[in-house]
């Protein structure tokens, strides 16, 4: 399907991609030349500053909320572009690196382990790079992988308790396996998948009654409290609030059984049984004004205009997503993103040349500000990186960082402010 639009006018009416109901739809949030996928690195740098689509892209975000069941998602989603960009040779999946992102899967292995029987055959669907599936794999009696890519592949070689199935998760995707599945596991899959119902329905028939699973997808409550812009990317079609996904499954026939929260409430994961209990909760709702993340988005530019030299941390997703939401001047002042992650040094940030650099004293030297693009370990690396950098003498010129996790706000490095 090409450039998917779900009929929806300004608050018209329309069909909703998980509750299937013709309904009204609330105008949230727009913006025009977004990148079709930010987790692509360029090689090289692609765009010079005097270009005048620098640092900009060819897709759309209409963000719309249905004023039935909730959901939030992306009007204007294209289909055929995202699946240029899964194809694309500079796709890089997110990978874990650090030790804060390793502990939260293994806290969210555990949470998991806590719910499962002794014989529980497990499932994953999308398993990406194959954190998650290896560290279960190490305490369940089987388990299967669906995914389309064969990225996950390497992570099993040796294990006997595994089978990676490289395909898509359908309803035929029953015959390609040989056991009954007790336990099935998505994370971070659902956002990005524009017909949601369907792939909720086609897990919970795969299911035996009392089978479980487990979901974990961003919070869209948190998202919206904080005001968090840059969380919206093309990548993502669906931004869901928990008790919409709670509704939805019950409707399903799934009861939910525990709720919690990894990396400082910034995702959610939601447990639930199939049962045959007749279920309706009808839970509360939010919904939500349209315009809501300007004030944040002009707060973020105001912050910037004082600084020339200006660097991103964290040259990830996130750094890819903010360029879209900055004015032509600041943007222009992005001089490099710096990273941990070894991989992704000497890349470049989209229709740009802005580098994805090692943090070292010579690339710190020149900076003004730092904008921090890493919501999930953004206090972790302010407390333990960049006040050191200042300490060490390591960024003389740095005078400002701007915080944007919890609540955006400048913190002014030198007495004097900028």
């Amino acid at each position: 399907m090409e450039n998917i639009r779900f009929n929806n006018s300004n608050n018209g009416g329309g069909d909703c991609p998980l509750c299937n109901k013709e309904t009204d739809f609330k105008n949230i949030f727009f913006r025009d030349n977004v990148f079709a996928g930010s987790q692509i690195f360029e090689l090289s740098a692609t765009m010079s500053k005097e270009n005048l689509n620098y640092g900009r892209g060819d897709c759309v975000l209409d963000i719309k909320q249905c004023s039935g069941c909730g959901l939030i998602y992306n009007a204007s989603f294209n289909h055929r572009k995202i699946q240029q960009v899964y194809l694309n040779e500079k796709y890089m999946q997110q990978k874990i690196f650090s030790t804060s992102l390793n502990n939260t899967l293994l806290n969210i292995k555990n949470k998991i382990m806590s719910y499962s029987e002794k014989d529980d055959i497990f499932l994953e669907i999308a398993p990406g790079l194959g954190d998650l599936f290896y560290a279960l794999a190490k305490e369940v009696k089987f388990i299967y992988g669906v995914d389309p890519s064969p990225s996950s592949s390497s992570r099993i070689k040796g294990l006997k308790n595994a089978k990676l199935i490289q395909d898509f998760f359908d309803e035929n995707i029953k015959n390609r396996i040989n056991e009954k599945v007790n336990f099935i596991i998505f994370r971070h899959l659902l956002e990005h998948i524009d017909t949601p119902k369907i792939l909720l329905q086609n897990v919970v028939d795969f299911l035996p009654e009392d089978g479980k699973i487990y979901i974990e997808v961003p919070n869209a409550l948190e998202i919206f409290k904080h005001k968090r812009f840059y969380e919206f990317f093309h990548d993502h079609v669906n931004y869901f609030q928990p008790n919409v996904l709670i509704n939805i499954l019950n409707e399903l026939g799934c009861e939910c059984i525990d709720i919690h929260y990894p990396s400082s409430e910034q995702w959610v994961g939601l447990f639930f049984k199939k049962t045959k209990k007749i279920i309706r909760q009808n839970l509360e709702i939010y919904y939500y004004d349209n315009g809501i993340f300007q004030d944040n988005i002009d707060k973020t530019n105001a912050l910037l205009n004082c600084s020339k030299n200006i660097a991103i941390m964290g040259g990830g997703i996130h750094a890819n997503s903010i360029l879209n939401y900055l004015t032509e001047d600041n943007l222009k002042n992005i001089i490099c993103a710096f990273d941990a992650n070894p991989e992704k040094i000497g890349r470049f940030l989209q229709n740009s040349d802005i580098e994805i650099m090692e943090i070292t004293k010579e690339n710190l030297k020149d900076i003004e500000c730092i904008i921090m693009a890493m919501p999930v370990v953004e206090e972790k690396v302010f407390e333990n990186e960049i006040l050191n950098f200042k300490k060490q003498g390591l960024a003389p010129k740095l005078k400002a960082v701007i915080l944007s996790a919890k609540e955006l706000r400048l913190v002014n490095l030198k007495e004097n402010g900028c």
